[in-house]
């Protein structure tokens, strides 16, 4: 729907300047990096509107950042959106639900 939510309370640890990339460290210190798109690096911005800085804290369900779907297919970029625990070697299993 082009917007992304929170997938767990923590805090904003990082904004990509280029806004199509957020960072989140979990409560229970999962981070986690929510990545719009491939390649959308090299959108610089346009197409996305980050709605919290780093420092902010989040919960489940909080609007992140929107962006205009169909405006980013039509430059012909895949909006996959991959959602990475970055430091997933500290737990025995990482389950999707």
């Amino acid at each position: 729907d082009g917007k992304v939510y929170a997938p767990a309370d923590g805090m904003i640890s990082a904004v990509m300047d280029s806004k199509h990339a957020v960072g989140i460290t979990a409560d229970n210190q999962a981070e986690i990096l929510i990545h719009v798109g491939l390649d959308t690096v090299n959108l610089k911005g346009k197409h996305f509107h980050v709605k919290m800085k780093s420092g902010d804290t989040v919960k489940v369900g909080d609007c992140i950042l929107e962006f205009d779907l169909e405006a980013i297919k039509a430059e012909g970029y895949d909006v996959i959106t991959p959602v990475i625990i970055s430091n997933h070697f500290n737990y025995s299993s990482v389950d999707a639900a």
